[in-house]
């Protein structure tokens, strides 16, 4: 209020911008303080109390380095979390085992959305885990699985037991048997979720056992890069195929390289319909496979009137692959409602034993309605690389049902394109 040069009393607004003078803090942290047995592969995620601004995320932002030796940083990715409150680092190659490690989160580098710093450099140091042997036996479950951590190991042996990895792992050697099965956590609403082996020597599966990542991709309503779709349409998911009522702008991957998992199936209702997940991703390097259980990748069923979950992705590298097992990335079942169309499986071997015939990417079905060409998917990508010859094959294989969806694959040189089935 204030006085005019006429005597009257007149008011205004004054308008304050308080700038914001906070720093943030480090909330936490994946991996303690003075921490032991760390995996070698695991990413480290640290947690902050305010969003960080993306533009803050550059080269010295985030110091990994081996406390003895150099002093060198060890390259690897950052990435921000889309609440801008989780950074994760995760490093290009597996750490040494048995090491001691100092991880620095710069303050000079980092800053928030109004350009405050930390008040500090946070510090944590580590020592990662010694490789061993393990046996897993009469463990875990679908609902409690026993959890291996990623990391080395000279050999895993598993029987009679239900395993999530929960990162890469380095092994001599991996068998399954008795029943076993290794699988990978769900994707959730950021990123993606993997299973992923390197084994030096022999990979292992018995007629009873399987790697699993059925419905463990993309969740319900999301398809590459995690990206949800707009909710209004109820079809299948799409990878390598079209999936049902759906069309070729949701397709994605790469024929010879899958990366990424399925997506799911998607419903024009979510509250009382539930829609398939997608496949999970798996990518294997072995010295030698006898698969004579299953690699299965498939896509989640949905329920009524809902779509189902594309299938996902494999990609193996090995040297021999022996056995009568099977390896598959099927689209989900519909049910009375468009199924989920096929994955993407790409297979680089020195000699193929495993009958070609074993290994499926086809679409998935409506259960109820299956003469209903327009619900069932369309089929995956089969790419089969000899590593003796200059081009591959690939095969586009339905399982012998009719549909309406043309699955591309990119021009070039073949060894063989087998399409049967579609």
């Amino acid at each position: 209020v204030a006085e005019t040069s006429t005597g009257a009393l007149g008011s205004a607004n004054l308008d304050i911008t308080v700038a914001d003078i906070v720093r943030p803090t480090v909330t936490g942290a994946s991996i303690a303080d003075n921490a032991v047995n760390v995996s070698t592969t695991q990413p480290m995620s640290i947690t902050f109390s305010d969003p960080l601004d993306a533009a803050s995320l550059t080269t010295g932002a985030v110091m990994l380095q081996q406390v003895s030796g150099t002093a060198a940083n060890i390259a690897g990715t950052l990435v921000l979390a889309p609440d801008g409150k989780r950074i994760v680092f995760t490093p290009s190659a597996p750490l040494e085992c048995s090491t001691a490690y100092l991880l620095t989160v710069s303050a000079t580098a980092l800053y928030d959305l109004d350009g405050n710093n930390l008040a500090g450099d946070y510090v944590i140091h580590f020592t990662t885990q010694s490789s061993s042997s393990t046996v897993i036996e009469n463990q875990g479950y679908y609902d409690a699985p026993f959890i291996l951590a990623g990391g080395n190991y000279n050999s895993i042996t598993v029987k009679n037991s239900y395993v999530v990895i929960t990162g890469p792992v380095l092994a001599d050697s991996v068998t399954l048997e008795s029943g076993s099965v290794i699988t990978q956590n769900t994707s959730g609403l950021f990123g993606m979720e993997r299973l992923d082996l390197t084994i030096s020597g022999a990979l292992n599966i018995d007629s009873t056992s399987s790697i699993d990542v059925t419905g463990k991709g993309y969740l319900a309503g999301r398809t590459a890069g995690n990206i949800a779709l707009n909710g209004n349409n109820t079809r299948g998911g799409s990878y390598g195929g079209i999936g049902g009522n759906s069309d070729a702008t949701l397709l994605y991957g790469d024929i010879a390289d899958p990366r990424e998992p399925g997506s799911g199936g998607d419903t024009s209702s979510y509250t009382n319909y539930y829609p398939g997940n997608g496949g999970g991703l798996v990518r294997i390097k072995a010295g030698t496979i006898n698969l004579n259980g299953g690699i299965f990748a498939d896509g989640g069923n949905s329920s009524y009137s809902a779509g189902g979950g594309s299938g996902g992705g494999i990609r193996i590298d090995t040297g021999t692959m022996t056995g009568s097992g099977r390896i598959s990335t099927r689209g989900g079942f519909g049910n009375n409602s468009p199924g989920g169309g096929g994955g993407r499986i790409a297979v680089y071997y020195d000699t193929l034993g495993l009958p070609r015939a074993n290994i499926s990417a086809a679409g998935g079905v409506d259960k109820i309605s299956s003469n209903y060409s327009s619900n069932t998917g369309g089929p995956g990508t089969v790419y089969l690389k000899d590593n003796a010859k200059p081009n591959p094959g690939v095969i586009i294989d339905n399982d012998g049902n009719y549909t309406y969806y043309v699955t591309t694959v990119p021009g070039g040189t073949y060894d063989f394109v087998d399409v049967r089935g579609a």
